[in-house]
């Protein structure tokens, strides 16, 4: 796809080696499904970095996908941990997005009749294209700072009223997928691994708060694709309360940040929302190609469907 003429100024001097970047975190191989040419079988736009925690893999013939083994000999290396080491071997490549994900998701297109297709948008959710290339287009002709698909288990919750745009500014995001702008990871990363003896949940939740503080209403949850995860491993669970994880991450903001009003306006919506069925929405459209700067929507509205 043509690169939208209004993204032009968010290219960096020094050309991409590919448009896309896929780490994924896996025991040995990733799948078959991975493998597949409209997957991520196809190295003609995209490279893939395999972190494999258990065994090495042997059985590659894909000569775009690489793998590195259990680089912190753990026997169990937890998501965290796994993004972080994938995220320090692949800062100073030359991607335009890099996208995170589990071994075990599929990607599926949402019922057309469940969202509300602008004229401008139908090129979006081409049914002729697989579900990866559906969201690589998004990516491409919005090229937000922080993207993840749609959650299979809000589908119903969220079109029960109103049919779904394409495109949504979110903040509850499950960590089995998501992609962020190239020049975003330096804000975002690493992830705060320190309780993750204690819950391997926790350091999302925080990842999810600095991407709120951080990006308000640059969270784009793109509609046209829902995801799925087809396994579920035994691991420590448990959550913290948002509001305190916020307040904390509040602390750390300049001074005009925390002080502001709506900081604590937003931190108390949240905790009552969070924990529903509902999706959070803000008031906002995901703009195309907008400048990625940290608060910049700090006086966003919060608002609920």
């Amino acid at each position: 796809m043509e690169l939208p003429v209004e993204c032009h100024n968010r290219l960096n001097p020094a050309p991409f080696y590919k448009t896309y970047l896929y780490l994924v975190h896996t025991a040995q191989c990733i799948s078959n499904n991975l493998q597949k040419g409209d997957v991520l079988g196809n190295g003609q736009h995209l490279d893939v970095l395999v972190l494999s925690y258990d065994k090495r893999c042997t059985t590659n013939t894909l000569k775009h996908v690489k793998y590195v083994y259990n680089p912190l000999k753990k026997k169990m290396l937890t998501w965290s941990e796994s993004r972080n080491y994938l995220y320090e071997l692949a800062r100073h490549k030359r991607y335009m997005f890099y996208t995170f994900m589990d071994d075990d998701i599929e990607l599926h297109k949402t019922d057309p009749n469940k969202l509300d297709l602008k004229a401008t948008m139908i090129s979006l959710s081409d049914t002729s294209q697989s579900p990866f290339r559906l969201y690589e287009n998004f990516l491409i002709s919005f090229q937000p700072t922080i993207t993840v698909p749609l959650q299979f288990e809000n589908i119903n919750t969220l079109t029960r009223k109103r049919k779904l745009p394409i495109t949504y500014s979110g903040f509850h995001w499950d960590a089995m997928m998501s992609t962020f702008h190239q020049k975003a990871l330096v804000y975002m990363f690493p992830y705060n691994t320190t309780t993750d003896q204690e819950s391997w949940w926790i350091s999302h939740q925080k990842f999810e708060c600095k991407s709120f503080l951080l990006f308000n209403c640059q969270v784009a949850v793109v509609s046209t694709v829902y995801i799925k995860n087809t396994q579920h491993r035994k691991y420590p669970k448990g959550v913290q309360s948002y509001t305190k994880l916020l307040q904390q991450d509040a602390l750390k903001a300049p001074v005009k940040i925390r002080e502001h009003p709506f900081v604590n306006q937003m931190i108390q919506q949240l905790q009552k929302s969070i924990h529903s069925t509902k999706e959070i929405f803000f008031d906002a459209v995901i703009p195309k190609c907008e400048d990625i700067s940290p608060y910049k929507y700090i006086d966003g509205k919060l608002i609920e469907y």
